[in-house]
């Protein structure tokens, strides 16, 4: 969000719309705020921290695609190959929050976001980590314009093919803003 101040504004718009500037944002808004949950859904799409999905072992020879798999072989998933292919997610190294909104009425929608694994493995902390990032996103831009530090540059596209994704360190300004 930090390169792209236009989405911040419109994010600051709904926000200060629907909760206004006395109170902080509550769980009980997130029916009102579409923009943020999609703004939340493109940061855990375009810069998802762990890259891999638990390994499984096949338990018997299986068919992917045209290949065999021999009982036994390890497989995992490498999400951020599913988060950047434009076919899942045309123009996908561009940080677009609409692309999760309905566009007939601008409600949200969760096409394809995995980012806490799937099935028996999945993150025991989705829930909580889900509305720990809906209140700390929430409420930090409402509140403040995040900008890069005077001649800070901004990021590069961190690896997809790496475990974990680590982005490098920069400086940011927080100016408050009601």
């Amino acid at each position: 969000m930090i390169n792209y101040p236009g989405k911040q504004e419109k994010l600051r718009e709904e926000l200060l719309k629907v909760v206004g500037k006395d109170r902080d944002v509550e769980e009980s808004d997130r029916k009102d705020l579409p923009y943020l949950l999609a703004a939340i859904n493109e940061i855990q799409r375009i810069s998802s921290i762990i890259n891999f999905n638990f390994f499984r072992r096949s338990t018997r020879e299986t068919m992917c695609g045209k290949y065999t798999l021999p009982k036994g072989t390890a497989a995992g998933v490498i999400m951020s190959v599913i988060f950047q292919d434009d076919k899942n997610f045309p123009d996908s190294l561009k940080f677009e929050p609409e692309r999760f909104l309905d566009g007939e009425n601008g409600k949200h929608q969760q096409q394809m976001m995995i980012p806490f694994g799937v099935g028996k493995r999945m993150c025991m902390g989705e829930g909580l980590a889900r509305a720990e990032l809906y209140l700390i996103i929430g409420n930090l831009f409402k509140s403040y314009k995040v900008s890069m530090a005077e001649g800070e540059a901004p990021e590069e596209p961190v690896k997809r093919l790496s475990i974990f994704r680590r982005p490098k360190s920069f400086e940011c300004l927080f100016q408050k803003v009601n």
